[in-house]
This record gives structure tokens, C-alpha cells and sequence, in this order.
């Protein structure tokens, strides 16, 4: 059995087709249809979490692993703003996260209802997408935008820039009456990633920019593991010479490269600090951890520094950023092993 409230069999519909397969719950009244219709199907892997700042914890943990949206669903109120700290680790680790926050009828915001309170954009500060549903949909212009919004939302999450995002569902009573599950008449609508990379005079003018610089480092962030990558930059710190100093947190398990950050710079004498500054600094990854690493790297002001991401961010933590490179890390070490 499924919803009697066709905007939520829809939604449920789209998420099927489009491959999501993970659903954290934390139980509420408010999200009962949402509930009862993503358990009519065999192809969810529905999770029961009572807390929601666990239960989104644990869906960002299965959304690391697997690197495919997994769905987090509470009631309305205060309960959605429990889920806010797994949020923000998302958008930050660049998780996908599908955020579906039950919630009152819009009528009654500011009215005193209980566990009422305003859901619209809850997140907006940490989330790449956030939208909210047309209530109780039934004109089929409603049902149109709703799944437009729902296969949009479900997009972003997997974009060039991914991370969690957000759709407000807001839902009157009743929220248990049922009608026989079946399959619904929705349209997917994909999102092709275009595969990013560089005419042949953006790489010329870097690559005489790489054979020119006599001191390379290339520096790793937070990223999640990718098969084949560190033999690659094995290879090319045999080709280059190149210093390759990685975070814990990047997940590269290279033979050559320097994981230990903090005593690798014990090592440098402050007075010869400008001996070690790199005259070309590569970067890709998320948020570096190590305070001496960015300290020693903003005093040493490297002439050149390129930031790779496919998003396309102006990540400018040593304050030296020259160039924005918006290719996926794999694909620009395997060019750097080719201008070798």
C-alpha cells in the first residue's frame, strides 16, 4: 500500500527510477506518507533512526561509501534542524545527500500550531539546492512542477559541485489513508555531465609553466578514494620530481608521497623556510586539516598556485591562487604524466 497524496507516490516514483535505494527514516506523524510509501517498494533499503542527528550521520556514512545519493526524511518542526550538522559535513565533503523534510500546511506558519515552524530554505546556507513542493498537488500543471523539482533536486545532489539538497514537503491532514501501490506515469529528466578539459593553448601555457618551475608540490585534501589515482601520482613524482604531500583524510594510499604533514614540517629550519617554498603549487581536494601546512604555505607565497576541482571554486587558502582548473583530479595527473 501506498499514500493516498499523489504528489508523494510521484516523488517516491522518481527517486525508483532514478536509482536512489537508501532511506533513512526518523519516525513522525507529519512524514507517515512519505513513510508508508517508500516501504510499499522492494527496491528501498529503508533505515528506522529515532534521533535525527544520528540518523543523518548514519546516511552520510552510506553516502561516503557508496557516492550516490541516500535519502534522509523527517517529521516537521524542530526535528528538521536536528538534522543541520550532518548537512554541513555534507556540503563540505561534497556528499550527496537528499534532504525530504515533512512539514505543516503552509496556512498555518505563525499561527501557533505546534511544531510548526518555517522550513522554507531551512538550510539554505548548506545545501546546493533547496526547494519546496507545491502542497497537496492535483492540477496537472502542480504535478508538473513537483516533478520537476524532485528530478532537478535529485540531480544536483550527483552535479559538479554534489553535496546534499533540500526539498520541503509540506502536507495536510489526513497523512495515513492508503491506495494500492502501483508504478506512476512520471518522466525522468537526466543530467549529463560534460567531461571537462583544456584547448590546446590553456595547456600549453601551463605546461611551460610546469617545465619551467624547478620546485613543485602538489598538496591533497579531503577527498573520497578513486581507484587507480595513487599509482598515477606515484609515477608522476618518479617522472617529475615532484613533492606530493597528502592529508589522512584524502585517502591516498601512495608509496611516495608524505602523509604525516605536521612532522615533515618540523624537519624545515625557520630560517630556511625559503629554501623549501615550491615555485609551483597544485591543489585539489577539500579542506585541509593540518594548521602548519597552511601557516608555512601562506609565508612562503608560492609564485604559482593551481587549484584543481571540477566545480570550478576559488579555493584560495594560502591567499596565493593563480589558476582555477575545472577538470577532475584524475584527468589532470594523467596530463601532467603526459608533459612528462
Amino acid at each position: 500500500m501506498a499514500s493516498d497524496k499523489v504528489s508523494i507516490r510521484r516523488l517516491v516514483e522518481i527517486c525508483r527510477q532514478k536509482g536512489i535505494r537508501h532511506i533513512v527514516f526518523s519516525p513522525g506523524s507529519r512524514n507517515a506518507p512519505l513513510t508508508i510509501t517508500f516501504n510499499a517498494f522492494p527496491e528501498f533499503k529503508c533505515y528506522t533512526i529515532t534521533d535525527e542527528r544520528s540518523a543523518a550521520f548514519f546516511a552520510l556514512g552510506i553516502a561516503q561509501r557508496l557516492r550516490e545519493p541516500v535519502v534522509i526524511c523527517c517529521t516537521s518542526g524542530t526535528a528538521a534542524l536536528n538534522y543541520a550538522p550532518a548537512i554541513a559535513e555534507a556540503y563540505y565533503q561534497g556528499v550527496p545527500l537528499l534532504v525530504i523534510t515533512a512539514d505543516r500546511p503552509v496556512e498555518w506558519k505563525d499561527q501557533g500550531a505546534g511544531q510548526t515552524i518555517n522550513q522554507t530554505h531551512i538550510y539554505r546556507n548548506y545545501v546546493v539546492g533547496s526547494y519546496e513542493l507545491t502542497q497537496e498537488a492535483l492540477h496537472r500543471d502542480d504535478l508538473w512542477r513537483n516533478d520537476l523539482i524532485i528530478n532537478e533536486a535529485i540531480n544536483r545532489t550527483v552535479s559538479d559541485m554534489p553535496g546534499p539538497v533540500h526539498i520541503n514537503v509540506p502536507l495536510r491532514e489526513p497523512l495515513y489513508d492508503q491506495v494500492q501501490a502501483a508504478d506512476e506515469n512520471v518522466r525522468i529528466i537526466s543530467a549529463e555531465k560534460v567531461l571537462k578539459t583544456l584547448s590546446s593553448g590553456q595547456a600549453e601555457r601551463l605546461r611551460n609553466t610546469w617545465r619551467r618551475s624547478e620546485k613543485k608540490m602538489m598538496l591533497v585534501g579531503l577527498r573520497p578514494p578513486v581507484n587507480g589515482l595513487a599509482k598515477d601520482i606515484d609515477m608522476l613524482i618518479d617522472k617529475s620530481g615532484l613533492v606530493v604531500v597528502t592529508e589522512t583524510t584524502s585517502n591516498l594510499a601512495c608509496e611516495k608521497t608524505f602523509p604525516c604533514i605536521d612532522r615533515l614540517i618540523t624537519t624545515i629550519p625557520e630560517d630556511s623556510e625559503d629554501a623549501y617554498a615550491p615555485d609551483l603549487l597544485i591543489t585539489f581536494g577539500g579542506p585541509i586539516v593540518s594548521k602548519k601546512i597552511k601557516a608555512l604555505l601562506r609565508r612562503m607565497s608560492p609564485d604559482q598556485h593551481w587549484h584543481i576541482d571540477p566545480s570550478g571554486i576559488h579555493l584560495d587558502t594560502f591567499q596565493s591562487l593563480t589558476e582555477v582548473i575545472s577538470m577532475d583530479p584524475e584527468r589532470f595527473v594523467s596530463l601532467l604524466n603526459s608533459w612528462e
